[in-house]
């Protein structure tokens, strides 16, 4: 800054600004050429930016590429190695302590073995194994296939729609297969002799519970 004058150099142009006063006015803006001080351009406006931002035009856009696509694939950029090695060392610090606090005590206490009961003892042991399933997508014709292995195996078979309009769905595109089953609000497994059920409830995923005979398929593992 010089008298009236005001000089500034800005990635946006090719060349640096000078902006003329007369007083508080700006008499003339201008690009200008630094060896020659002759002007190049002038201008009825310009951007001024802070010193720590870069604003890229249209124009210059079209030629800028991408940082890391400039540089080999095996290159490591560490930012603040310094800030780097701090943290490093805190977290250090911070095992270091947390192990030296543990050691302090250096006693270890375990729980009581549980006690064996001779009149507890089941001459039948119960192991309830369940195992997940699949989902069919929308695979119609898979589900089919499975139910009627399941009916052939005698399971009994249970359907979980979130609602009566859901429910009624799957009760016609099943009745298109061929296969009828009754569209039920209340359901009580022991009581029921059907092998295969409509039921409105609410469950995220089906299992099978092959000890008892029992499948639950979901709406979600049907159609998602």
């Amino acid at each position: 800054y010089r008298g009236g004058i005001i000089d500034f150099y800005s990635p946006l142009y090719s060349h640096p600004i000078r902006i003329e006063f007369l007083g508080e006015k700006i008499e003339s803006i201008r690009e200008f050429d630094p060896l020659t001080q002759s002007s190049v351009k002038k201008r009825e406006k310009v951007l001024l930016s802070s010193r720590n931002e870069i604003f890229s035009t249209r124009k210059s856009g079209e030629n800028l590429s991408p940082f890391f696509r400039v540089l080999p694939p095996s290159l490591i950029i560490l930012d603040e190695p310094s800030g780097i090695q701090r943290q490093m060392q805190e977290k250090n610090y911070q095992k270091a302590a947390t192990l030296k606090r543990f050691l302090k005590n250096a006693s270890l206490y375990l729980s009581g073995f549980s006690e064996k009961v001779s009149w507890a003892t089941s001459k039948r042991p119960l192991s309830l194994s369940f195992s997940s399933l699949t989902s069919y997508q929308g695979h119609f014709d898979l589900l089919i296939e499975d139910i009627k292995s399941w009916i052939k195996k005698e399971y009994k078979i249970v359907l979980l729609t979130p609602s009566p309009g859901q429910g009624q769905r799957l009760k016609e595109l099943l009745q298109e297969k061929g296969i009828e089953a009754p569209l039920k609000e209340k359901f009580f497994l022991v009581e029921d002799s059907s092998f295969l059920s409509i039921v409105i409830g609410d469950l995220r995923k089906g299992f099978i519970f092959k000890e008892a005979k029992q499948v639950f398929v979901t709406d979600e593992d049907i159609f998602k």
